[in-house]
């Protein structure tokens, strides 16, 4: 096998493909990159046995030829080159021979043969969708999947398709994040969900470009799913069990509704929240006056307050929260001012764009100790 090709190239489809690695395995093959010769280039693939990642880059290669070479390695040698084209050749003996300038390495490879077979997926259905939309509605929710086994199912993100809605739903026991839009490639007549892991859609987030001018095509069997990015792939298991029932944690109304600007918001629970450490399980308490909030902390380390503006009456209600909890909601609105609705103290508090109706935030309040 002789390769030549960009080093920038190979060096992004390493860094991408990195994701998929699994440098603790017993099974020497995955550890490495599947490097295989096209008639276009070469592709590059990681494979840990649940996630998959090819990326194809032009080069000048020999279709059909293919190596593993191990990971850590290869992507330490090849990031440190020292010119910006290089050459990989393969001997009878194994060993690949890496060349730039006056750099060269001789490292062992594995045969293509030990690399387990990708999963061969038969589509039943596909989603075509701008990338920096996809790549918007997994940011806005990712951050809300459970991070406990307890409960599998809800370690991913759920993609419910409702006609041409296409909706991402995120959720564990004490929030939910929700982000829906109107699709024009889906089906209006169909209807369907499913469940994908939120580590690998964390990889999907990182792939995707945030310009709506490219777009990913979503192939969809019953137990994978394939994200195809253009000149990367992903792909990977559906989580299997029936989602939560997301629609019936949602308020239908508010008693109360108050307006906030977002940055103002956010600095005042930041400085609040500098004394509070997550292992002790200390909240922040927001406490509503007319057209003022007023944040407050009492911790082992000293007792911290704040305040901000706002527009809307709930005067005299004192609600506490996980200060992350908060900041991940408010950040995650992609507008200056976002609308606080709640009904009481321990009732579900949503946070949502003041225009709009695009996505929404519920957060679970926690209960606190009156104060003296």
């Amino acid at each position: 096998m002789k390769i030549t090709c960009d080093k920038a190239k190979l060096t992004e489809a390493l860094s991408l493909g990195q994701r998929a690695l699994s440098p603790n395995s017993t099974l020497e093959a995955i550890k490495g990159y599947l490097i295989q010769g096209t008639e276009e280039g070469i592709s590059v693939s990681s494979y840990n046995l649940e996630t998959g990642i090819v990326t194809n880059i032009p080069a000048t290669s020999v279709a059909g030829e293919s190596t593993v070479i191990n990971g850590r390695i290869f992507f330490d040698i090849i990031r440190r080159l020292p010119e910006d084209t290089l050459s990989i050749e393969v001997n009878e003996k194994g060993v690949a021979v890496i060349r730039s300038g006056n750099s060269e390495f001789n490292i062992m490879t594995l045969p293509a043969q030990e690399f387990p077979d990708m999963p061969r997926i038969d589509s039943d259905r596909q989603l075509t969708l701008p990338q920096g939309l996809l790549k918007s509605m997994i940011s806005q929710t990712i951050f809300a999947v459970s991070q406990s086994e307890y409960k599998p199912i809800l370690t991913g993100c759920c993609f419910d398709i409702r006609g041409n809605v296409l909706r991402v739903v995120a959720l564990d026991s004490s929030r939910l994040s929700m982000r829906e839009e109107e699709i024009a490639t889906i089906d209006s007549t169909d209807s369907y969900s499913f469940v994908v892991p939120g580590a690998a859609l964390r990889e999907v987030e990182k792939i995707l470009k945030d310009s709506d001018e490219d777009t990913v095509n979503i192939f969809l069997s019953r137990k994978h799913i394939i994200f195809d990015m253009g000149q990367s792939r992903l792909f990977c298991r559906l989580l299997e069990g029936e989602y939560t029932k997301y629609d019936t944690i949602i308020p239908k109304e508010s008693r109360f509704s108050v307006l906030v600007n977002n940055r103002c918001f956010l600095e005042s629970l930041e400085r609040v929240s500098i004394l509070i450490n997550e292992q002790q399980k200390t909240h922040v308490r927001l406490k509503f006056e007319k057209n003022s909030i007023h944040f407050s902390t009492e911790t082992l380390l000293g007792n911290g307050y704040d305040e901000c503006v706002c527009n809307g009456d709930a005067e005299g209600i004192e609600i506490g929260f996980s200060s992350r909890f908060l900041s991940d909601a408010i950040r995650s609105v992609d507008a200056d001012e976002c609308e606080l609705a709640f009904s009481g103290t321990l009732t579900p508090f949503v946070i949502r764009p003041v225009t709009g109706n695009r996505f929404l935030h519920i957060i679970a309040p926690v209960r606190i100790a009156a104060r003296n």
